[in-house]
């Protein structure tokens, strides 16, 4: 049995959450995840990402993956990638995408550690849309 917090009123952003076990000395263990608060969309104009498609294969990956998005709507878009801390890493896109047109573009990480990275991808109407990758070596 553990506790659970719900919390409220976040700032739109990603943050590092901390999971620790209930165990003591060396037996406690503790897990990092990272999770990402959407930014609040009311009113008039609303639009979502929810037909986006965002995708990267392979994933894992060892060196080089591609990296693939279509929008539902045209706009300037950004697509970068974020080490695990939020350091942006990469930018990889950040032009006007035209609506229903694919665009693959391939990502190099020969000069990153092996980890994990999100791949941020925004549009111009402030939706933004996630994918995790994998970098082993």
């Amino acid at each position: 049995m553990g506790d659970t917090e719900d919390l409220t009123d976040l700032v739109t952003g990603w943050y590092t959450v901390f999971i620790t076990d209930c165990g003591v000395g060396e037996d406690q263990q503790t897990t990092i995840g990272w999770y990402w608060v959407e930014p609040e969309r009311r009113g008039r104009g609303k639009t979502t990402l929810g037909d986006a498609n965002l995708a990267a294969y392979p994933n894992p990956f060892s060196e080089t993956t591609t990296i693939e998005f279509s929008l539902v709507e045209d706009g300037m878009t950004n697509v970068s990638i974020y080490a695990i801390d939020g350091q942006k890493v990469a930018e990889i896109f950040n032009d006007v995408a035209k609506a229903n047109e694919t665009y693959q573009m391939s990502f190099e990480a020969a000069n990153l550690p092996s980890g994990i990275y999100f791949i941020d991808l925004k549009s111009e109407n402030g939706e933004t849309k996630h994918q995790k990758l994998i970098l082993t070596k």
